[in-house]
C-alpha cells in the first residue's frame, strides 16, 4: 500500500488520508505493517521537502524509479483534482517521483505528492468519483479538457482505466454510457 499523496500533518491526525485507510481497511483487514508505505509527517521531518526525498527513497528501494503498480485507486475532487496535483497549478508539470507540494489551494496547503508518471507506473488505474459535487467535474473529465484544466484527465493505466461514478456524480453523462 503506498500513498499518491498525504496532508503533511502529524500522523494520526484525522485530516491524513492514510489515518483514514487505516480506521475504514487496513487495521480491520489486518494488513502487515510491513506492506503499508505511508507518506513522512512532520513527526519525522520538519521540512517536506526533505519528507518528500525521502518518500522518493522509499519508492526506489522498491524499483527503478518506483514499485511496478498493479492498481492505483484514486479519488477524484470537485475541481477534478487527483493526489494533489491541482488544476492550473505548478505540481502539473513536476516530473520527480514525489514531490513536495507548499501551496496546496485546497487546506491544508503542504502536502506531498506522486506526479503523474509515478500514479502513471501502474497497471491498471481506477478513478473514483462520488457525490454531486463532482458532477460537473466528470462531466468536463469524459470531454477530455486535458489535465492542465481537469486533472483527473491525466492519470491512466498502462493496460486498463476505470471511471467508477456514483449516480449523482453521473448527473452530466450521457444516458446510458457504462465506457
Amino acid at each position: 500500500m503506498w500513498w499518491s499523496d498525504e496532508r503533511f500533518l502529524a500522523m494520526g491526525d484525522e485530516q491524513r488520508n492514510d489515518t483514514m485507510a487505516h480506521t475504514v481497511l487496513l487495521d480491520v483487514v489486518g494488513v502487515p505493517v510491513a506492506n503499508v508505505h505511508s507518506m513522512p509527517s512532520p513527526d519525522q521531518y520538519a521540512d517536506v521537502g526533505e519528507a518528500a526525498r525521502a518518500y522518493v527513497r522509499e519508492l526506489a528501494a522498491f524499483g527503478d524509479p518506483c514499485p511496478a503498480f498493479c492498481i492505483s485507486v484514486l479519488g477524484m475532487g470537485e475541481d477534478g483534482h487527483v493526489a494533489s496535483l491541482f488544476p492550473e497549478h505548478a505540481g502539473l508539470a513536476d516530473e520527480r517521483v514525489a514531490f513536495a507540494v507548499t501551496d496546496s489551494p485546497k487546506p491544508p496547503p503542504v502536502r506531498i505528492s506522486m506526479s503523474f508518471s509515478t500514479i502513471n507506473a501502474a497497471a491498471e488505474v481506477v478513478l473514483i468519483a462520488s457525490g454531486a459535487g463532482k458532477a460537473d467535474a466528470v462531466g468536463l473529465l469524459i470531454n477530455d479538457p486535458g489535465p492542465l484544466a481537469v486533472p483527473a484527465a491525466g492519470v491512466h493505466g498502462k493496460h486498463l482505466t476505470v471511471l467508477e461514478v456514483d449516480e449523482a456524480a453521473a448527473a452530466h453523462l450521457p444516458p446510458g454510457l457504462s465506457r
